[in-house]
């Protein structure tokens, strides 16, 4: 059974809050050695926001970088994965260390706007 968006959105943006240690920029998701895994994949131990709200979804990505699934979920509220991808990656990469990111970041922000039906950007 998936769940629905603003529940789905809501749960990324606890996990992501909960595991500050496991959010990362540029990518969907990886696994513990720094991989590039689908959201999915039970090795994905590091998310992004949209990587994060693919995994509560339940979604079944086609490969690692794939959006389409991403872009059908969010349809259906007029948001693209770009809006919340942007949110997510504000901040420069020399912030990051072995893909992890280390401060709060505007993603978990995006997913909380999106649970309550607000827009993503101010």
């Amino acid at each position: 059974m998936k769940t629905d968006l603003k529940t789905a959105a809501l749960a990324a943006a606890d996990w992501l809050e909960a595991n500050r240690d496991k959010h990362i920029t540029g990518d969907l998701a990886i696994d513990a050695s720094g991989n590039d895994v689908r959201y999915n994949d039970p090795d994905a131990d590091c998310f992004c926001a949209l990587g994060r709200l693919g995994k509560e979804l339940g979604l079944e990505p086609s490969d690692e970088y794939s959006y389409a699934e991403l872009t059908r979920a969010l349809a259906e509220v007029s948001i693209q994965p770009s809006e919340i991808f942007s949110e997510n990656d504000r901040y420069p990469r020399d912030n990051m260390f072995k893909g992890r990111y280390l401060a709060s970041c505007d993603g978990v922000e995006a997913l909380r706007r999106l649970a309550k039906g607000e827009p993503i950007d101010d």
